[in-house]
């Protein structure tokens, strides 16, 4: 495909395409790189925070907002700065109802650190239900922080704003670099755009909508996803990513279940050509649902403080795996638990992986 060629394929999706200056600097870099280079396939920078983060290209679409143009509290502020960590945070929503965002609550919290060396992503999950203190509510389950920043105009912007300063809290991490919420029925489109993800599970799972009926067994309509490593459609990745009743460990296991669909959407992304996949990616990147927040950061520094990171060295990890007590019908952390935050907030988590191979996959 020659550089002629390029441009006419952006160009036919020009009057569907976000109207942003990126995407235009970004065709026109190419066509200049193209000129050096014969072939340009995307990296792992855009694996890390494009389908970890359920967008498209950072640096090919610039869609980010800040909540009344104001950082807050848990919001990367400035530039991301070279030789320090990254971390970036993940929101997956779920809301019953399409109308009122101020319905919606953070079913997946997940950060996704980058060390130093930039050499791979740690996914950690946080569970929905742990106890933490919401300001100006007291002791809450920490997935409301975001019903209580949505609240009074707040919407989406809100409610993330709210539960990155929340998760900051509870991680020790000053600030994030960037904040990504998800509604969850992105993951159907996301996923059919790409043509299906590989999604590797241990074991099969019972996936349907609802909950299970007096006698605990599943509605009629429920049906079984093989295990292995199979090609999921949109349909089943999203009934999975949902799914926490049938599972070992409830909603432990449905954000396992969340980071094996993610280590399959950064590989896919992964292998996309600029030059020949011109058609997905602006399809991804008039994706519904999905929010990128850097506050004052540039999606383009932080996709260029990632561009050697190596998704095929992602490490999944659990805040913990099962129920702990906590206060009232709140979870507590464990011990363990408790390590994990200390070496995240330290950059150590390779250490603590190091000695803990059991708190992943």
């Amino acid at each position: 495909m020659n550089e002629d060629e390029l441009r006419a394929a952006f160009a036919r999706h020009e009057a569907e395409a976000p109207d942003v200056d990126d995407l235009h600097a970004s065709i026109n870099k190419e066509v200049r790189r193209r000129r050096r280079r014969r072939t340009t396939v995307l990296s792992g920078t855009l694996a890390a925070v494009v389908a970890l983060a359920i967008a498209v290209p950072v640096y090919l679409v610039g869609r980010t907002h800040a909540a009344a143009g104001v950082p807050a509290a848990g919001q990367s502020t400035a530039p991301v700065a070279p030789g320090r960590a990254l971390n970036i945070l993940l929101l997956g929503t779920d809301n019953p109802s399409r109308v009122d965002p101020t319905q919606a609550r953070a079913d997946t919290i997940m950060i996704i650190h980058v060390p130093v060396d930039r050499s791979r992503m740690y996914l950690v999950s946080i569970e929905r239900d742990i106890g933490v203190e919401i300001p100006g509510h007291g002791k809450q389950k920490i997935n409301s922080a975001f019903y209580y920043g949505a609240e009074n105009g707040g919407g989406r912007a809100g409610g993330s704003a709210l539960m990155a300063q929340v998760v900051a809290t509870l991680s020790g991490i000053p600030k994030f670099d960037a904040v990504v919420t998800v509604d969850f029925r992105a993951v159907k489109s996301v996923t059919d755009a790409l043509g299906g993800v590989e999604v590797c599970l241990p074991r099969p799972v019972t996936v349907y909508r609802g909950v299970p009926g007096q006698d605990g067994k599943p509605p009629a309509d429920a049906r079984t996803l093989a295990a292995g490593c199979l090609t999921r459609n949109g349909t089943d990745s999203l009934d999975l990513v949902r799914q926490r009743f049938g599972l070992p460990s409830g909603a432990y296991g449905r954000d396992r279940s969340t980071q094996r669909y993610l280590i399959g959407l950064s590989k896919k992304v992964a292998g996309l050509d600029i030059l020949t996949d011109a058609t997905k990616i602006v399809s991804l990147a008039h994706t519904a649902g999905v929010s990128v927040d850097t506050g004052s950061a540039g999606l383009v520094d932080l996709a260029r403080e990632l561009k050697n990171v190596n998704v095929d060295g992602t490490v999944p990890l659990a805040l913990q795996d099962g129920y702990t007590d906590g206060e009232g019908a709140m979870e507590g952390i464990s011990a363990g638990g408790r390590e994990l935050l200390a070496a995240l907030a330290a950059g150590k988590i390779a250490e603590f992986y190091a000695r803990h191979p059991e708190s992943g996959l």
